[in-house]
């Protein structure tokens, strides 16, 4: 079976703490023949803004255990951090402190939890995905757009979906996400099939598969 990858699949796969990481790791390791592809977007572009993104994390989380009066977020160096990423800091700086009672301890495992999860995304790369597909200047203008539309403001997946999409153009692929909000059968709908030009140029869309499902 041929597949294309969601990033969250490689982030499931990497953090034991997601929940559907157990799920995830069972259905990677008994890939078998099936092939894993991961589009170009996420390789070059979207995965390594997430890492920096962790790690400018990271170094809020540090800031606010020298000074507890920070705000973890109010860095310029922040700015490129989203809401959910903020969150998320706080939430992780409180529970390590908890946990260790001691700031330096909390920051180092915290450390230690981060390189675990990049070597963990870099080893999944290596060792399980078989093909990268779509280059970025690839990617269809149009489709992405229409896909954006519905997307709005998720120009990630947009990239990511158009680029799936494309693929099965080439060789018929299943998409594999854990993400039932926005990756979905009506959005395909209503971007290409509802689409005056995108339904000649795409007539035959991919089938998406819920990792929570396997």
């Amino acid at each position: 079976m041929n597949w294309f990858l969601d990033m969250c699949i490689l982030i499931f796969y990497a953090n034991p703490s997601e929940n559907l990481s157990a799920k995830t790791r069972k259905f990677v390791n008994s890939k078998g023949k099936d092939i894993f592809a991961v589009c170009y977007y996420i390789t070059n572009k979207n995965l390594p803004k997430w890492i920096e993104r962790q790690r400018i994390a990271l170094k809020e989380i540090k800031k606010y255990y020298d000074e507890q009066s920070y705000h973890i977020g109010s860095s310029q160096e922040s700015k490129i951090l989203f809401k959910e990423d903020i969150i998320e800091a706080k939430k992780i700086a409180i529970l390590s402190l908890e946990k260790t009672k001691d700031k330096e301890k909390a920051y180092g495992l915290l450390k230690k939890n981060q390189e675990f999860l990049i070597n963990n995304l870099k080893y999944f790369i290596k060792k399980f995905v078989d093909k990268n597909v779509i280059p970025i200047n690839e990617i269809d203008f149009e489709l992405k757009s229409s896909l954006f539309t519905y997307l709005t403001p998720n120009d990630s997946d947009a990239n990511t979906i158009a680029s799936g999409i494309q693929y099965n153009q080439q060789e018929k692929v299943t998409l594999l996400t854990g993400d039932r909000s926005d990756w979905s059968k009506e959005l395909l709908e209503k971007a290409v099939i509802y689409h005056t030009t995108l339904n000649k140029k795409y007539p035959d869309l991919p089938e998406i598969k819920y990792v929570q499902d396997l």
